[in-house]
């Protein structure tokens, strides 16, 4: 029986899976947590199952609202400011997914590694096909550790699509006992190779605790008593 490493391929991630509700537990939230350097202490979040906390780096903010539906949690990057990326823009969306299910992580994360081949998804196709990567795709598995997870990602180039817009996209996964939290994005441009921004995820995700224990009652998304505002 062949054995199948499960690894990470840039997927996108359907909205409409996100596990349970999101909400801050407590910590700073929004812009204003942000100080002058970019830099503010980790906050605590929950989303669905997963208990963790996660730093606002360079200029960014993480927030998570129990009143958006499907829930999700989203780190924010800064639109203008010293601290303005014209790779990183919007949101990158951070979802909890259950690591004990091992057929739900190769579908969230969209790659596996079989016989030391690693293969890519074609949903597509009726039977959910998985094929070798094309060589001008550049597949390359990026091994990530942080205080208690493991995980791994994947960047892959873009190869259709107006040329000044294709992108080296990374996704990961980080995995902690059953929970893991994953997401994916566009780290550079392939038409401006000298502005790549995968150091700064990999930054952000190496500030990811994840937090074992019972979670906190929260109201409004914020734990009582906490001087931090609501996640907006």
């Amino acid at each position: 029986m062949k054995k199948i490493i499960l690894t990470l391929l840039l997927v996108s991630l359907a909205i409409g899976h996100v596990a349970a509700n999101a909400f801050v537990v407590d910590g700073p939230s929004g812009a204003s947590a942000v100080s002058s350097t970019g830099v503010s202490p980790p906050a605590e979040y929950v989303a669905g199952a997963c208990h963790f906390r996660i730093a606002n780096l360079f200029g960014g903010h993480f927030t998570a609202n129990p009143k958006d539906s499907p829930p999700v949690g989203v780190y924010h990057f800064p639109s203008e400011g010293p601290f303005k990326s014209s790779v990183l823009y919007g949101g990158l969306s951070i979802l909890c997914v259950n690591a004990a299910d091992s057929d739900k992580i190769a579908t969230r994360l969209g790659a596996k590694q079989v016989d030391g081949v690693l293969l890519q998804p074609y949903f597509s196709d009726p039977s959910w096909a998985w094929k070798p990567f094309d060589k001008k795709q550049h597949a390359e598995i990026v091994s990530l550790r942080g205080k208690n997870w493991s995980g791994s990602g994947v960047l892959v180039d873009d190869t259709t699509g107006d040329e000044q817009t294709r992108s080296r996209n990374f996704s990961f996964c980080l995995i902690h006992d059953r929970h893991a939290l994953c997401g994916d994005l566009p780290v550079m441009y392939l038409s401006e190779p000298k502005v790549d921004e995968l150091w700064k995820i990999k930054a952000i995700l190496n500030s990811v605790e994840f937090i074992d224990g019972p979670i906190s009652t929260v109201t409004d998304g914020v734990k009582p008593g906490s001087t931090a505002s609501p996640a907006k």
